[in-house]
């Protein structure tokens, strides 16, 4: 923990002592396992133990610390799991992890690496099996360098595991496979057209892109990045709201697929979860991703990725670039990114209808945490011009108050119906402020246009904001008389108390380190 971490919640006391609470226990535990680990591995090297239940427990040590290190969050909650399901939500989340891992390296030809993420699932189950062609600073090659680790484990598991976590993994690396060949076909085509329709003798001083070859690289040079970036993303891989969810099933709605169908054949959880052809699960992972696809817009735009559907920001802006232009605070972003909380809140009522058929505690709050987490995310990003300045996250101290708090669905109700009021009150001030707006001379059709499509997003909002609530109890005139009052600050403390707290609580953290 931080002492920005800290700084952030001086003004909200309640989230200090969770906030401390909180890192003391996430030290110990992941101090424990270090140390379990490398007495494990200290007897398997020296050969002296006639143990044999000393390998299997090193390299499930092993899969504990890799899971540490790369999600620091899901370890948390996968620890929590009933043990009967800990290790098989753990190897699962490491495989979706490494798969993403080879999906996400530039450095890889697209070739290679679709080779590698279709044989994955039989990878996965060959003993000793690597990855080392990852690039030298990426921060999970450590993983995929030593997977074997990995593979050890998920033999270890029951059949009726690996069956799930090697059909998911085989489905969600064909879906990667084939949108990683779909971008770079729409890339290839954008620069050829953009190298045809450049001058031929004075392309370099244009800096128009060069022919292209059938080499998966577009090999383009660095000195003309920007102009590339712009070029290929104002052609954009996600151009329907139908492609968009094609692709957060792939690499969420899979995730959720997964999990519902371990949490059942755990035992733990019924076969209810999975009617419907698990459309609620498929809610569950979508929610989360395009909560995820929202809020990094700024981080995938300058990597130049793009994964905001054209038939979304196309009501806003000629190009995708065009989101980014700082006019009236960021207005045309501001619309979009509207939109997309818009597109993304339409699955709140899935997710409060998958939450409610959960029995088993710890399952609950494993699903239930990211989901609140979600949702106030979704607060905090709406109608945000920082979105489209840096990368915006809730505090660290609310995150792990809202940790605490989803123990049960009615406490995840309640959460529901705080930060989807707070959201509805945004949105009624988004509305007063575009009426005003419109109501200025000078605007273009295409301005107008784009105006009238963002009120129709915010009425929808609205609906969207009053069915949620409904869900979780609350009646339109509970709504309506929360969303007149003016909002609350937090708890007022006197000016001197609050440094001295968060000084006292951070010196105790630091001394129990």
């Amino acid at each position: 923990m931080s002492l920005s971490a800290l700084a952030q919640s001086l003004w909200h006391p309640s989230e200090l002592a969770a906030l401390v609470q909180f890192a003391l226990a996430d030290r110990r535990a992941r101090k424990a396992q270090r140390a379990e680990d490398a007495t494990l591995r200290a007897a398997v090297a020296d050969g002296t133990t006639t143990d044999p239940t000393v390998a299997a427990r090193s390299t499930r040590a092993r899969c504990y610390y890799y899971l540490d290190k790369t999600s620091r969050s899901f370890a948390a909650v996968i620890r929590a799991l009933h043990p009967e399901l800990r290790d098989a939500v753990c190897i699962f989340y490491l495989a979706l992890r490494a798969l993403d891992t080879i999906e996400d390296d530039m450095t890889i030809a697209l070739d290679r690496k679709v080779e590698v993420m279709r044989a994955f699932h039989e990878s996965m189950a060959t003993p000793g099996w690597t990855f080392t062609e990852n690039a030298p600073d990426d921060k999970d090659r450590d993983l995929l360098v030593n997977y074997h680790v990995v593979v050890d484990q998920y033999l270890r598991l029951q059949p009726a595991y690996r069956d799930v976590i090697a059909d998911i993994t085989r489905r969600m690396a064909e879906g990667m496979a084939d949108y990683c060949i779909r971008a770079y076909q729409q890339d290839q085509a954008i620069a050829e057209a953009a190298a045809k329709a450049a001058p031929s003798d004075d392309a370099a001083a244009t800096g128009a892109i060069p022919p292209t070859d059938s080499s998966v690289d577009l090999a383009l040079d660095a000195n003309k990045a920007a102009e590339d970036r712009a070029v290929l993303l104002s052609g954009n891989r996600v151009h329907t709201t139908a492609d968009y969810d094609l692709y957060c099933h792939y690499v969420a709605g899979l995730v959720g697929h997964g999990l519902t169908r371990l949490f059942v054949a755990s035992g733990l959880e019924s076969t209810v979860l999975i009617a419907d052809d698990l459309r609620l699960a498929n809610s569950m992972g979508l929610f989360l991703q395009k909560i995820n696809i929202t809020r990094d817009f700024f981080e995938d735009y300058n990597e130049n990725r793009a994964f905001w559907p054209k038939e979304i920001w196309g009501h806003y802006a000629p190009t995708l670039g065009g989101l980014l232009d700082p006019k009236d605070n960021y207005a045309a972003g501001r619309n979009a990114l509207n939109h997309m909380c818009s597109n993304a809140l339409g699955h709140v009522p899935d997710v409060l209808a998958y939450l409610s058929l959960l029995n088993e505690p710890s399952v609950f709050k494993f699903c239930a945490i990211p989901q609140v987490m979600a949702i106030a995310t979704l607060a905090e990003v709406f109608n945000n011009a920082r979105v489209f300045q840096g990368n915006v996250k809730i505090r660290k101290g609310l995150a792990v108050t809202l940790i605490n708090e989803a123990t049960d669905i009615d406490a995840v109700r309640k959460i529901m119906v705080r930060f989807t009021r707070q959201i509805r009150a945004a949105t009624a001030a988004q509305q007063a402020a575009l009426g005003k707006g419109a109501r200025r001379n000078g605007m273009t059709l295409a301005e107008e246009m784009g105006v009238r499509e963002a009120n129709a997003v915010l009425d929808h909002m609205t609906r969207m904001c009053k069915t949620v609530l409904e869900l979780c109890g609350e009646d339109a005139r509970t709504e309506e008389r929360a969303i007149a009052r003016r909002v609350r600050g937090p708890a007022i403390v006197p000016v001197v108390a609050v440094p001295v707290i968060a000084w006292y609580l951070y010196k105790r953290y630091a001394a129990s380190s």
